[in-house]
């Protein structure tokens, strides 16, 4: 991993008198090297040397990545804003390994207010990234616009940060059937900027999904209450964008501005989503929302009838096996009853969680194992002292925190994919490639973790999974799994029905030998009193041990077409929706008992539940209940 720490000077004075603060920068790219193909996190941290805690601006406020603009030149890679507090670097395809590319940060960003502004300071910093081998054929979203834009991976909007581009829009723009490319600099530099009134602070929605039923794509964003009206920007809008009123709907029970484009070209696609307000004031372009959608093409018609043969015809040959292409993601999790194993919350309000998975591919006629690997998002929660530490995630503080109820990463669609699956957050990238019917078999383990301090039980826990790819593939239950065609999530290691408490089945469970946490009983006291990562989903067996289940999911082209072609699961209850209070612990927030719904086939919802927790004292303490919804879909 490149890391560069420099204490920057400042280049500008405030006065004669006084001389700016120096500040401590580190700007870390996660991936280095930086496979082709994929993004990385980029991590910027600031340090005052002076108060030893993060620079304040004149506000009192902390300066964050928000604060900076940042860029990626050089050996064909581009770079992304996931959100103004997050940032990542992404390879592109015709990149050659082993070259480099360069991040910048800038301080101060051109959207600061002059009045946000540290006086005296003005900085730059860089931070090098070598590109790796490519990992698959699919080019980031960031890459193909900066194809697209000749160069600018941000769309532009010329004239003060502080002010907006207005758009002429009172009649609604022809829509471009068609359309395959992101949203253009151009579309979104119609005309000359308008200063902004000082008292509106342009806002644009928090979040932004797509709902794709190909052809068509339903977009869907959360309403900014003070907004006069949205412009959309992208595939099937004519340049310049198209107005869109704020008119509130529901959907899902949450309130919601929806519109619909059709006839959208197959493709990853991508949309921008703008706030405006009276005076036709919006944020600069690089901060409207982003919403992504993958449109499938259309599926190949079926041949014509042939007319009698005349003659006997030859023997026909035996057809290939059927294959495709597909894609697992973590689409994301939702706490359903948050722990509380630090009643002091010394390591950050709320629960602080991130998700892996141990994934192996086989050869199914030989049983061999083809590949093995683990991954793991980057921790999510209160970014509160842990500024670069985490991705903010939870509503419990302004800075995250999850809490009872809360979806990570975000509200509405939270079981299917809404955007690009992504390296270290979600929608997390499980796998993607083909598989052919009789051939390939994934078997895939996934996990909850709480973070602490100290991963070594999540180490642990990786070399366990290691040390069952040899007999794994032999177990009666994968077999099971593969030869019913089951699609959903197994347990080896407990018997009876696998029924959660919302009574949906996910698939039988397996009567295996006890699979205990790495290799042997894991005592409860020692592992919810050590600062150290935990598993959540823990199981109590016996009053001084813990077992933690082993989840898993066996994956087959038979498996996932024949979930494809099933209904969806559609409404998903809350696992706590008739539970009155957390197990002794206080009522559970009403928004945990309403659960979430899965609109498209191909979705695994797996439970992690604590049961029998003690933590210190040996007194008991709040279990941990949440689910993790995992998609499987067909890719081009």
């Amino acid at each position: 991993m490149s890391k560069l720490t420099l204490l920057t000077l400042c280049l500008a004075a405030t006065s004669a008198m006084a001389q700016a603060p120096q500040w401590t920068v580190t700007l870390t790219p996660t991936l280095s090297p930086l496979p082709v193909g994929m993004c990385g996190a980029v991590h910027l941290t600031l340090l005052d040397p002076v108060t030893h805690d993060v620079p304040r601006n004149p506000q009192g406020y902390r300066v964050t990545m928000a604060d900076f603009d940042l860029t990626v030149t050089g050996a064909s890679a581009a770079g992304h804003h996931i959100d103004a507090m997050h940032f990542e670097a992404c390879g592109c395809q015709g990149g050659a390994g082993g070259s480099t590319a360069t991040i910048t940060a800038r301080y101060p960003a051109q959207s600061v207010p002059a009045a946000a502004r540290v006086p005296g300071v003005s900085l730059l910093r860089t931070a090098n990234v070598a590109l790796g081998p490519p990992k698959g054929t699919s080019n980031p979203p960031a890459c193909v616009l900066l194809a697209s834009t000749g160069g600018a991976t941000t769309p532009a909007v010329s004239g003060p940060s502080a002010s907006s581009a207005p758009i002429a829009l009172d009649t609604p723009a022809p829509r471009t059937p068609g359309a395959r490319v992101p949203p253009r600099a151009a579309d979104l530099s119609a005309a000359a900027p308008v200063a902004p009134t000082p008292s509106i602070v342009p806002v644009n929605p928090a979040n932004a999904y797509t709902l794709v039923d190909s052809p068509d794509v339903t977009l869907i964003w959360e309403p900014v209450r003070e907004a006069a009206f949205y412009v959309v920007f992208g595939p099937g809008f004519a340049p310049g964008g198209q107005r869109v009123e704020n008119v509130v709907g529901s959907v899902l029970g949450a309130p919601s501005v929806v519109m619909t484009v059709n006839n959208i070209a197959p493709g990853e696609h991508e949309w921008l989503v703008a706030s405006y307000y009276a005076g036709n004031v919006s944020t600069p372009a690089a901060e409207f929302t982003k919403a992504y959608g993958n449109v499938l093409p259309p599926a190949a018609p079926a041949p014509a009838p042939e007319s009698a043969p005349t003659s006997t015809p030859a023997p026909a040959a035996t057809p290939a096996p059927a294959s495709g292409r597909y894609l697992v993601t973590i689409t994301g999790v939702r706490a359903y009853q948050a722990s509380m194993d630090d009643m002091l919350s010394r390591d950050g309000t709320g629960d602080e969680i991130y998700a892996a998975a141990y994934i192996r591919s086989y050869d199914r006629k030989t049983g061999r194992l083809e590949n093995d690997f683990s991954i793991k998002t980057e921790p999510q929660g209160d970014t509160f002292h842990f500024t670069g530490q985490r991705i903010q995630a939870g509503t419990k503080t302004p800075t995250g925190g999850i809490q009872d109820g809360d979806m990570i990463p975000g509200p509405a669609l939270i079981a299917m994919r809404s955007g690009p699956s992504r390296n270290m957050t979600f929608p997390m990238h499980v796998w993607e490639g083909a598989l052919t019917d009789g051939a390939e078999a994934l078997v895939i383990s996934p996990s909850l973790w709480e973070q602490d301090v100290g991963d070594g039980f999540y180490r642990q826990w990786r070399e366990y999974q290691a040390s069952l790819n040899i007999t794994l593939f032999s177990k009666q239950g994968v077999q099971d799994q593969i030869s019913q065609q089951a699609f959903g999530a197994v347990i080896f290691g407990m018997s009876g029905n696998d029924t959660n408490t919302a009574g949906m089945s996910h698939g039988k469970l397996v009567v295996d030998t006890l699979l205990m946490m790495f290799g042997g009983a894991v005592p409860i006291l020692s592992l919810t009193t050590t600062t150290a990562d935990r598993p959540i989903g823990i199981q109590q067996n016996g009053r001084d041990t813990s077992v933690l289940p082993n989840h898993t999911i066996v994956l087959t082209r038979e498996i996932i077409e024949k979930a494809l072609a099933s209904p969806a699961l559609g409404p998903i209850p809350s696992p706590v929706a008739n539970t009155p209070s957390g197990s002794g612990f206080g009522t559970v927030a009403a928004i945990a008992r309403v659960g979430v719904i899965a609109p498209k086939p191909g979705i695994i919802v797996v439970d992690f539940q604590d049961s029998g927790m003690f933590g210190t004292a040996g007194l008991p303490e709040r279990p941990a209940i949440y689910q993790m919804y995992i998609q499987v879909e067909r890719v081009p």
